[in-house]
């Protein structure tokens, strides 16, 4: 019987192995997914970090081409300025007669229109 006692005593110890290593397992799996998760945070952080370069970047080009053109401006005399103006000024009323005739423009098409189908059938 001594081989019985060996017998249940190696089941026993086999068992607590299995039992250790499927918790050690479960640890590892647990560990995986924190580590990978902290990879995934560090990833979009990196990323994040790139992004917020970029927009420096951007943003400084942006304020240098600002403070470029306030410096033209600034060079330029005041006469420019008002010629300006009134080229722009010009230029308004043109689009705004431009606009008034478009605007008739419909009407004159359905004048034509009526007098194309009086016309037609005595052509």
């Amino acid at each position: 019987m001594p081989w019985r006692n060996k017998y249940e005593a190696s089941a026993q110890l086999y068992s607590q192995l299995r039992t250790e290593h499927f918790d050690m397992l479960s640890k590892h799996k647990q560990l995986t997914l924190k580590t990978n998760s902290a990879q995934e945070v560090v990833d979009k952080m990196e990323r994040m970090e790139k992004d917020v370069k970029a927009k420096n970047l951007e943003l400084a080009d942006m304020i240098r081409e600002r403070d470029r053109a306030r410096f033209d401006l600034d060079r330029l005399p005041l006469r420019v300025l008002m010629d300006s103006r009134g080229a722009l000024s010009r230029l308004s009323e043109s689009l705004e007669s431009l606009v008034a005739k478009r605007d008739k423009a419909p009407g004159r098409v359905c004048e034509y229109a009526l007098i194309v189908e009086e016309i037609r059938p005595i052509i």
